[in-house]
């Protein structure tokens, strides 16, 4: 009686095993491959739930990881770092009020308006953080003991402007050192926010929306509330009267987050700062990681318009490679360009939502042995 009920706990047993194994082969997960006894880790000495779980445990490949896009914050509260790269007295030209003696102080993720004496200014200065979508100007004048410069944020809902003047003999020459010294911080800030990559302009293989691919990159896309958010930019070629500038959470191209529509009458833009890397298609503004790649987007969409106010006809096959081989040589020829840690801080990720669990409770399994 005793060899039977062991002879069916082992029959049991081993029927559970081979429904776990097929149940695995069905799945055609990768790494599984045929299994065996000892492919599956069994380990006859200690128990048949240990093997099980062992092989559950250290035999299926984890599951894919939810990719985002990746969003900066640039609220102007934020603390300044480190000490003060440039400093100095100027005088702050604020629209509606008298002209006010300031010290401003540069740093590497912002600046600050103090003023030299408070009780001649109410409402005025405070600590600002730069953001990709700031540029500084130089504003020309006659005389030579005033020289005026302009730092402006381009916000989603508006531009905010910063004016600031520079007096004395060597107004001219103060002044350029205040501009050179805010690009290169600029250019330092913006760069960090880009992971290394190259303009692509080959469609990607198996990935049918990308076929009609001229350029693709990352950009900068200015949104409310201060936050820059990075996209892929994939700007397509104009087929039956429109073009199409897609975007997606990254260069896989898998999950598309919205798409603008380019037309004959679609507005592109940019600014003429001493280093301003933002342009702007219809009412979106962007972020490019250089000048030069600013540049080679704002030609690449102009071109497309161009086409589409002239109804030339659709690219053909040959047409689209001598379109993507120009586009190469351009971007080939701004050379690398080095990745840094970002120097805005990263808005965490809100997890989804998870899927709503079983609401009955289900009965306990007797144990029959």
């Amino acid at each position: 009686m005793l060899e039977f009920l062991t002879s069916s706990v082992r029959c049991q047993k081993t029927t559970c095993l081979a429904s776990v194994c097929t149940t695995v082969e069905m799945e055609d997960r990768p790494g599984i491959g045929e299994l065996g006894h000892d492919a599956l880790g069994i380990d006859e000495d200690h128990g048949f739930e240990k093997t099980v779980r062992n092989m559950v445990t250290s035999t299926f490949p984890a599951g894919p990881k939810t990719r985002a896009a990746v969003v900066y914050s640039s609220h102007r509260c934020q603390e300044l770092r480190d000490k003060p790269v440039h400093s100095g007295r100027v005088l702050y030209l604020c629209p509606g009020k008298p002209i006010i003696d300031v010290l401003v102080s540069v740093h590497v993720n912002g600046f600050r308006i103090a003023p030299r004496d408070v009780s001649d200014t109410i409402g005025v200065g405070g600590i600002f953080s730069w953001s990709p979508f700031f540029l500084v100007e130089k504003h020309t004048g006659t005389s030579s003991f005033w020289a005026v410069f302009k730092l402006a944020a381009l916000r989603f809902e508006g531009e905010e402007g910063f004016y600031f003047a520079v007096t004395g003999p060597e107004a001219r020459s103060a002044r350029e050192r205040w501009v050179q010294t805010i690009s290169k911080l600029l250019r330092q800030l913006i760069a960090s926010l880009f992971p290394a990559h190259t303009i692509a302009v080959q469609p990607l293989p198996g990935v049918r929306s990308t076929s009609t691919r001229i350029m693709a990159g990352y950009l900068l896309r200015c949104r409310d509330n201060d936050i820059s958010e990075l996209i892929y930019s994939e700007l397509h070629a104009y087929i039956c009267g429109e073009a199409h500038l897609r975007h997606y959470k990254d260069e896989l191209c898998q999950d598309e987050l919205d798409s603008i529509r380019l037309t004959d009458r679609t507005v592109v833009s940019t600014r003429k700062g001493c280093y301003c890397s933002v342009f702007g298609v219809d009412e979106y503004l962007f972020c490019a990681r250089t000048e030069e790649e600013k540049d080679l987007w704002l030609r690449a969409v102009s071109n497309i318009k161009v086409k589409l106010m002239f109804h030339a006809p659709d690219p053909t096959g040959p047409d689209l490679d001598i379109i993507r081989e120009s586009v190469f040589q351009s971007s080939s020829a701004l050379g690398p360009i080095p990745s840094e840690p970002p120097m805005l801080p990263v808005i965490p990720r809100v997890p989804p939502l998870a899927v709503a669990g079983d609401v009955h409770q289900l009965e306990p399994m007797e144990d029959t042995f």
